[in-house]
C-alpha cells in the first residue's frame, strides 16, 4: 500500500491555461510550499497598475514610511503626520515618502504607469513582468504563479514610452539591495556593454540578492 495525497492547486481561473505552471507540475511543489511573504522581488522595469485587481495586495511596503510621526522621530514637527505623505524622508535611506517602490524616471514615490503617457509602448510592460513574477495566488482572481505571497517591490526606471538610461537602472539596483530585495528582476537589455551597471550587479552579487534578467530577446 502507497500514501496518496490531494495536489494542491490555485483557484485562480487562468491557472488552468498557464502552460508553464502545467509544465513545471506546479501542484506538486506547492503541495510542499506555496512561497513566503517574507520575500521580496524587486522588479525595475516601466511603471506599474498599482491597484491592479492581482497586484494590489502583493506589493512590498517599506515599513520606515509608515505610521505616523511621533516625539523623537526624525521628521517630527511637533505635530503627527502620516509618514507615506509627510515629505520627509523618515526612514533616512535618501529618498523622500518611499513608502512602496520608487520611480526613477520621474524622481518621486509614485511608479503609476501611464504618468507621463498612458498610450506608450512600455506602459504595460512592468505590469505585466510584475504579473508574472508575484501576481497573488489562490485568490479566484487572475493568474497565478510559482509563490502565491511574493512582495514585489515595483521599481520604474524605464519611461512609458519605454527606453529607459543607465543611471536610473543602476540606481535602481542599488535602491533595490539597500532597501531589503532578495531578487532583483530586470525584464530588460540593452545593445552595450555597460560598466556602470556591472558595478551595480556585482554590489548586488556581493549582498547576496540575485539578479535575474532578460537575454536572447534580440537574437
Amino acid at each position: 500500500e502507497y500514501t496518496y495525497y490531494p495536489l494542491l492547486t490555485a483557484n485562480d481561473p487562468g491557472y488552468a491555461g498557464s502552460w508553464a505552471l502545467q509544465k513545471m507540475k506546479a501542484p506538486a511543489a506547492w503541495d510542499i510550499s506555496t512561497g513566503s511573504s517574507s520575500t521580496v522581488v524587486a522588479v525595475i522595469d516601466s511603471g506599474f497598475a498599482l491597484t491592479h485587481d492581482d497586484l494590489r495586495d502583493a506589493w512590498y511596503v517599506n515599513d520606515g514610511e509608515q505610521g505616523t510621526t511621533q516625539l523623537g522621530d526624525r521628521c517630527w514637527t511637533g505635530v503627527s503626520a502620516n509618514k507615506q505623505t509627510n515629505n520627509c524622508d523618515d526612514d533616512n535611506n535618501g529618498y523622500q515618502d518611499d513608502w512602496r517602490g520608487w520611480n526613477f524616471v520621474l524622481t518621486d514615490n509614485n511608479p503609476q504607469a501611464g504618468r507621463e503617457n498612458p498610450n506608450g509602448n512600455g506602459v504595460f510592460h512592468g505590469t505585466e513582468v510584475a504579473g508574472l513574477v508575484g501576481s497573488t495566488g489562490n485568490n479566484t482572481t487572475g493568474v497565478a504563479t510559482l509563490s502565491w505571497s511574493t512582495r514585489i517591490m515595483p521599481l520604474q526606471a524605464l519611461s512609458d514610452d519605454g527606453p529607459g538610461f543607465t543611471s536610473d537602472v543602476a540606481a535602481a539596483i542599488y535602491y533595490a539591495v539597500d532597501n531589503g530585495a532578495d531578487v532583483i528582476n530586470m525584464s530588460l537589455g540593452s545593445n552595450n556593454f555597460d560598466s556602470a551597471i556591472q558595478t551595480a550587479t556585482n554590489y548586488a552579487y556581493a549582498n547576496n540578492v540575485v539578479v535575474v534578467a532578460a537575454a536572447g530577446n534580440c537574437g
